[in-house]
């Protein structure tokens, strides 16, 4: 057949010439093509030549695929084998700072927020902020141990279960409001008057206002196996001028003299 009538024509089988073998079409023995854009329609038609063609040519491209994934894995850089594997070492190191920085914000509002429903009875009084948050070693030891951070290690030492997977940092509370971004901020607790039975009889439990905090140490402690960190924060209300909500008309008990 000429050229021009195995371009056209309907048949799958046709003669092979330089221009009639292209990417829709495999090569058969005797120099013959199988056009992919007329297949046999029948099982008569189909011959078993047809389906050695078509096998060879799929094992053909399938070599072909694994030696280009194998030139692309090659030509990717490197990545940290501690980091999630689509993360180069760049990467990691400039998303630490970011990552610490967060750490710190939740840090202060996890305080905040563990004081929530807390009550203040005047000066002296001291509460706990207990909450748990995921940090990596890198973030605890950048946060409390390395640089400028402020914080004691207290286990693992070399005399205190050098071998142990929890952490225990103690930390004071002018270095944890540090830490955490609080300087500046005034922290804010629940003023309540207290029930009971007082100079002027019984008195209910009121809440009188906000009353300033100030944080007087933290302990840290920090498994290994979890990832886990778990705070203690001891707080206690301010020495002075710390009340919100009382003045010169309140009563005695109202502004701290009373009952407490």
């Amino acid at each position: 057949k000429s050229a021009f009538s195995a371009m056209f024509a309907a048949t799958p089988i046709e003669m092979a010439t330089s221009n009639a073998l292209s990417s829709r079409s495999i090569a058969l023995p005797g120099s013959q093509l199988l056009r992919l854009d007329a297949l046999p329609e029948t099982d008569e038609e189909c011959t078993v030549v047809m389906l050695k063609a078509m096998a060879a040519r799929i094992t053909s491209l399938q070599s072909e695929l694994t030696v280009s994934r194998k030139r692309t894995v090659a030509t990717t850089p490197a990545t940290d084998s501690s980091s999630s594997g689509s993360v180069s070492k760049k990467a990691k190191v400039a998303t630490t700072p970011d990552r610490c920085g967060m750490a710190r914000k939740r840090l202060a509002t996890s305080v905040k927020a563990s004081l929530k429903g807390q009550k203040f009875f005047g000066y002296g009084t001291e509460r706990e902020a207990k909450f748990d948050d995921a940090v990596t070693e890198e973030e605890l030891r950048a946060l409390f141990l390395n640089g400028d951070a402020k914080g004691t290690l207290v286990q693992p030492t070399p005399t205190n279960n050098p071998k142990s997977n929890v952490f225990i940092i103690e930390v004071g509370g002018a270095d944890f409001e540090h830490i955490a971004g609080m300087q500046g901020q005034k922290l804010k607790g629940e003023l309540w008057r207290q029930g009971g039975i007082g100079r002027f009889g019984a008195v209910k439990g009121k809440k009188l206002g906000s009353i300033d905090l100030s944080v007087r140490s933290a302990t840290i402690k920090w498994s290994k196996n979890q990832s886990k960190l778990s705070a203690t924060v001891r707080v206690a209300t301010a020495s002075s001028g710390a009340y919100g909500g009382c003045d010169d008309s309140d009563d005695d008990l109202s502004c701290g003299y009373g009952l407490f």
